[in-house]
């Protein structure tokens, strides 16, 4: 995963070195907000660090804000290429039995194709690619006199995005545009773990075992009721897929070099 992201980088980094003077090369950036299209339930491990927990209530992590940036270059008036690279927090949630906080932090990675009208002062434009997600849910208790906080990562999301726009031009230069965006986005996290356990104040981490702040979630496995031998591994637990699907508008500015 780690090597396929530099990859990604490293091709988007050389594109844009590459056409660095071209006329028709150019960097935009841009802000928004996403409104979520599905809901999840949040499968989660409790972090007390002492037992495993189902909430039933759902949350739809593909609601909040998103900032990002994009690069790219135009072979023509009508047609381009486009990276996108964006990051994306949703909205904070409250579990409602207990003082629980969660949310998730996501970024993307979006290569995509630019259609143009053309070359007026007032340009509609679509857009249509394939997403990476890169992401994290982050779960915090604060019950009494305990806190502690719990990470779920790892693995990667690939989706696809669609966008339709308007480009307005102050100047050759300088561009403003709105646009309207669709994404379709899974994520099923590959780990669990408790990054901070605290009692009275005190920092108890260090003295849970490892089956008690961390688990690995696995597509199958067999269930064992042996305790022995068992604290220094991970817990076992199924994957789940939490959906970061929405719909979002944002606006930003263009700059053509």
């Amino acid at each position: 995963m780690k090597r396929l992201f530099i990859h990604i980088l490293t091709i988007g980094f050389l594109f844009a070195s590459f056409n660095l003077n071209a006329q028709d090369f150019y960097f935009s950036l841009h802000g928004g907000y996403n409104i979520g299209l599905s809901k999840s339930t949040h499968h989660y491990l409790n972090p007390t660090g002492a037992f495993f927990q189902e909430e039933l209530e759902t949350y739809d992590y593909g609601n909040g804000i998103g900032l990002g940036m994009s690069a790219g270059y135009m072979f023509s008036e009508n047609w381009g290429i486009n990276l996108g690279l964006s990051y994306r927090k949703s909205q904070q949630f409250e579990f409602e039995l207990e003082d629980l906080t969660h949310h998730s932090d996501m970024f993307l990675v979006n290569p995509g194709l630019v259609l143009s009208t053309g070359n007026s002062d007032f340009k509609p434009y679509a857009l249509v690619g394939f997403v990476l997600g890169f992401g994290k849910i982050t779960s915090v208790a604060d019950q009494n006199m305990l806190y502690s906080k719990e990470e779920l990562y790892g693995g990667f999301a690939l989706g696809f995005n669609t966008a339709l726009g308007m480009e307005y031009g102050i100047s050759d230069k300088l561009k403003l545009f709105a646009e309207c965006n669709l994404l379709s986005l899974s994520w099923a996290p590959e780990k669990a773990q408790l990054v901070e356990y605290q009692l009275n104040g005190m920092d108890y981490l260090d003295d849970l075992s490892r089956v008690e702040k961390e688990v690995d979630f696995v597509n199958e496995y067999l269930q064992s009721y042996e305790l022995d031998g068992q604290e220094n591994e991970p817990q076992k637990a199924l994957k789940y897929n939490y959906s970061f699907s929405s719909v979002g508008f944002k606006i930003g500015v263009k700059i053509v070099l």
